[in-house]
């Protein structure tokens, strides 16, 4: 709980791992560790077949992923290639059932160069 490696549900048990470069959510990243582009990976263990995997940067939506029919198991890899890391930058998951069931995870912040 410390670290924030954590993530909340709606009340199902749905699995969530995610990571920006290696980091695994509830990290701080210092800019100056981003060489070349931001790799954010998602894989999620539904209850339920998973609707929709969205990506969050700095409060705004920046992908969507439509999952197909009767999967309860996605995998995500997604590059973002609009780095501006003259600022404080945060990303998070969240995740959506088709019964509604939700998940989202910790964000991951990378702090700007001082």
């Amino acid at each position: 709980m410390k670290e924030r490696r954590v993530y909340a549900t709606t009340g199902e048990r749905i699995i969530l791992d995610f990571r920006l470069n290696g980091a695994i959510m509830g990290s701080e990243i210092a800019g100056c560790h981003i060489t070349d582009k931001i790799e954010l990976t998602c894989n999620v263990k539904g209850t339920s077949e998973i609707d929709r995997i969205t990506i969050i940067k700095n409060g705004k939506i920046l992908f969507t992923k439509k999952c197909g029919k009767e999967s309860k198991e996605e995998e995500l890899v997604f590059f973002d290639e609009n780095n501006d890391l003259k600022k404080d930058n945060y990303y998070y998951m969240r995740i959506i059932q088709r019964d509604f069931e939700m998940a989202w995870s910790s964000p991951i912040w990378i702090i700007k160069d001082e």
